[in-house]
């Protein structure tokens, strides 16, 4: 759908008007990747908030839309996602996660789940704290630890494979929380089979993606021995 942008070329908050039937027809909406830093961000992704029911997962630059200004802006942005339509997937990196807690990121890396997990409650979302290993908590409290994944996937786009597969999971009927712990695992998996092929070093995103469909084999397989 050919959205409109601003004079900056970021996406414009009309943008959510265009949508309109397409929007209500979605069960999952991936929001973040590549829409720019514009001051109009924040605005249409706290209206999408307010009103889709579906999953939203929200990464990159919606991250960032959230984190932007002072320490009060943030905070009354960051209280639109617990009163979101449905709880909405997050998925920053450290870094990010700093930014969005007003936290150092060595605060970040010294207590990850307890971080996550108090978040994921204040928030109403589910969080997921990319890294090594990446968090995932929920609203209810619980956390988990991912074992898959290496240190090859430090690399530029790994992480929009991962907000696409949460989506496309939740797309598929997946809730938010199957869809992030699921695409979570998948994406660490398809991490490990393209690190055994071609090594760690030099991956790239794509080798994810090429990998994502031996990953999901391997993953039903065990599920039915």
């Amino acid at each position: 759908v050919p959205l409109q942008e601003t004079a900056a070329g970021s996406l414009a908050e009309t943008a959510l008007r265009a949508l309109g039937e397409d929007l209500k027809a979605s069960r999952a909406l991936a929001f973040g990747p590549g829409l720019g830093r514009g001051g109009e961000i924040r605005e249409l992704l706290l209206s999408l908030l307010k009103s889709y029911p579906g999953t939203l997962v929200v990464d990159a630059d919606g991250l960032n839309a959230l984190a932007r200004g002072n320490p009060e802006d943030r905070a009354e942005a960051l209280k639109a996602l617990a009163r979101a339509q449905s709880p909405p997937v997050l998925t920053p990196p450290p870094g990010e996660m700093a930014r969005l807690t007003g936290l150092t990121p060595s605060r970040v890396t010294g207590d990850p789940v307890g971080l996550c997990r108090e978040k994921a409650r204040e928030w109403r979302s589910v969080v997921v704290l990319k890294g090594a290993p990446t968090v995932v908590a929920l609203p209810d409290g619980q956390a988990y630890v991912n074992p898959t994944g290496n240190e090859g996937m430090a690399t530029g786009g790994t992480g929009d494979v991962l907000t696409g597969l949460i989506a496309g999971l939740a797309a598929q009927g997946s809730s938010a929380r199957d869809a992030a712990l699921t695409g979570v695992y998948l994406h660490g998996l398809a991490g490990d089979l393209a690190a055994a092929k071609r090594g760690s070093r030099g991956m790239t995103a794509s080798d994810l993606l090429e990998a994502l469909p031996e990953a999901i084999m391997t993953l039903e397989a065990g599920q039915n021995t």
